[in-house]
């Protein structure tokens, strides 16, 4: 082969590499790292393809009397696409506290008192001598505004709920089933009222003429019905709100 068959081979051999190599480079299929061999190394024969070797560290050259540079040509390239999974959204955590229903208030008829709540009162204010409906009245409003408080249906910080704030505890051994339909709700106004009822003839009422203590000596009113109430509550001042309370109902209340 003659002087300029060999300059032509050589920039055909560079002209291929060249362009192999940006092509592969611009995929992103591999580094390409690229070194020729300088003027006087012996040129790859016409048929010898320069990517037969990918990863050929042995020279280009066979002649050991002329300077050889070894070359790698291409790393092998991961032909293989990663795929990264993506990372599944975390629902938001939802804390769901499901309220009771129970019956509510009825629109008071020309006074405070809503109508239900007063069919009630009156109803379980028969539950024994001692005790007068106007006194489970001024409970209900001092414990819940009869209902209306929006907190009625859950625990307060004592442990109590329900129209008329009772402890678990207390209303397991008063519950009552108020409105005859099978069940002793600690939050439905009729059970609730009537259990309180059942609490306050327990504690002092059924005995109206009882005399043994009086735990609020400065306010008005039977011992019999202070002791109960302040069972029910273990404050005078709460004893004497209901008393009041009590007293004003009978009067806007007379039938």
């Amino acid at each position: 082969m003659g002087r300029n068959s060999e300059s032509v081979a050589r920039r055909r051999i560079l002209k291929r590499t060249i362009c192999a190599t940006t092509a592969f480079a611009s995929l992103g299929a591999g580094t390409a790292v690229v070194s020729f061999v300088n003027a006087e190394a012996r040129p790859t024969p016409a048929y010898a393809s320069p990517f037969s070797e990918k990863n050929s560290s042995a020279p280009l050259s066979t002649d050991s009397t002329k300077p050889s540079t070894t070359v790698t040509i291409f790393e092998k390239p991961n032909m293989s696409p990663t795929t990264s999974e993506p990372k599944p959204v975390a629902k938001p955590t939802t804390t769901s506290t499901t309220r009771r229903v129970v019956s509510p208030s009825s629109p008071a008829t020309g006074g405070d008192i809503p109508a239900n709540y007063l069919t009630y009162y009156r109803s379980s204010g028969k539950t024994c001598i001692g005790l007068d409906w106007s006194i489970l009245a001024a409970i209900g409003k001092a414990e819940t505004d009869h209902g209306r408080n929006p907190n009625t249906n859950d625990r307060n910080s004592h442990g109590a709920l329900g129209p008329m704030q009772f402890l678990e505890g207390t209303w397991e051994a008063y519950k009552a089933d108020g409105n005859n339909d099978g069940k002793k709700d600690i939050l439905e106004p009729a059970d609730a009222i009537a259990g309180a009822a059942r609490y306050l003839c327990a504690s002092g009422l059924a005995e109206s003429n009882r005399t043994s203590s009086n735990p609020c000596p400065s306010i008005n009113g039977k011992i019999s019905l202070k002791e109960a109430l302040y069972s029910y509550n273990h404050s005078c001042r709460y004893v004497a709100g209901v008393i009041d309370q009590a007293s004003a109902y009978s009067k806007q209340y007379a039938t």
